[in-house]
């Protein structure tokens, strides 16, 4: 029988030891996933759960940014919610009893309905897991009335690979870019979560700046608090003292997954390829801790400027290959959904333009 409740009613012990335990699971279906979208973006964590299959979801405004909870009640109330998950749900039996799958998911469907919810969106199924290919993915949401759309990533697969194998299968760019930082006497360590924190966030904000783009410290502090130490891994490099750049790492089960690349304003002035060899520093570090893959979170299919390209190249020139996998979308209710745009569109216009609300 199908279980719903919040973080509250969770064992989060077990929860998340079954979660990691199978195949295709993420930190992103635990439940310290769930606390940080709950305390930093104000969306209700909601927990689904039988004997053979789990699903961590969360409603609330949708895609809005970290602000005051008065904003996202606001939104909410006019033009409903938004429900939204990424890799899930998680069980075995995708291949087993697809059927299985399929029921489950019309009584998320149906869930929602009751829950006041305009829009299920964002979603993407365990695509870790290798049997699961997006053909067979889409073809069960698009049979419950979902819109597919095709994501990609880049994954690097560890497995058997000799560090001379790894270094071979990078691009003669990314090479070239090791080899002259490591010249230039460039190096690499991993930073004291509870010590050193400052040094990243340093590195983030240089970077955010330069992107004219927010930066929100407070989700990186509250990321770190709730997740078990072993789970979050940040390196940074230097040259003659001064930072050059960062790189933050999740890791679960066998997986490395990264996020947050930076540098400084300095190794832009210097043209330091400090992040080319944080790249490698940590394919090596993955290697001896004998995780099995290796994930750069995203890859534009069809980019649509130069920015996309350069970041495309970047992540493609370390010997991963292209994943592909679906992102799914329904729409319930097109009238209120049409209002909570409009409500989100104006918030993000008043708080990019006048820094209010």
């Amino acid at each position: 029988m199908m279980k719903v409740f919040g973080i509250e009613e969770c064992d989060e012990i077990s929860w998340n030891e079954w979660i990691f335990s199978q195949p295709g699971g993420s930190h992103l279906q635990s439940s310290y996933h769930a606390k940080i979208i709950e305390r930093s973006f104000f969306e209700k964590a909601w927990f689904v759960s039988d004997e053979n299959i789990k699903l961590l979801f969360f409603i609330g405004a949708g895609n809005i940014f970290p602000t005051r909870r008065l904003v996202h009640k606001i939104i909410e109330r006019i033009g409903g919610k938004v429900l939204h998950w990424e890799m899930g749900p998680v069980s075995s039996l995708w291949l087993e009893n697809p059927t299985y799958i399929l029921f489950f998911l019309k009584e998320i469907v149906t869930l929602a309905k009751k829950m006041n919810v305009s829009k299920i969106e964002g979603v993407t199924a365990p695509y870790y897991n290798p049997l699961i290919s997006p053909e067979i993915s889409d073809n069960i949401f698009r049979k419950v009335g979902f819109l597919c759309s095709r994501m990609a990533t880049i994954i690097l697969d560890l497995e058997g690979k000799s560090e001379e194998d790894l270094f071979k299968g990078l691009t003669s760019e990314a090479r070239r870019k090791v080899r002259k930082a490591e010249k230039l006497g460039v190096t690499v360590r991993e930073i004291n979560l509870k010590k050193e924190l400052h040094l990243f966030h340093q590195i983030r904000k240089e970077t955010a700046r330069r992107a004219k783009i927010a930066y929100y410290p407070d989700i990186l502090n509250e990321t770190i608090s709730i997740y078990p130490p072993e789970f979050i891994h940040i390196w940074v490099s230097f040259h003659e003292g001064k930072l050059v750049s960062g790189q933050m790492a999740t890791v679960t089960a066998d997986t490395v997954r990264l996020t947050g690349v930076s540098y400084s304003d300095y190794a832009k002035a210097k043209s330091l390829p400090g992040n080319d060899l944080v790249q490698w520093h940590i394919i090596k570090w993955a290697r001896k801790k004998n995780f099995k893959l290796i994930d750069w979170l995203g890859y534009n299919l069809k980019p649509k400027n130069e920015k996309e390209r350069n970041i495309d190249r970047f992540k493609a020139k370390w010997g991963g290959k292209v994943l592909e996998y679906g992102r799914y979308t329904k729409i319930i209710n097109p009238s209120r959904l049409k209002i909570l745009s409009l409500g989100k569109n104006l918030y993000k216009y008043l708080y990019n333009n006048f820094n209010i609300l």
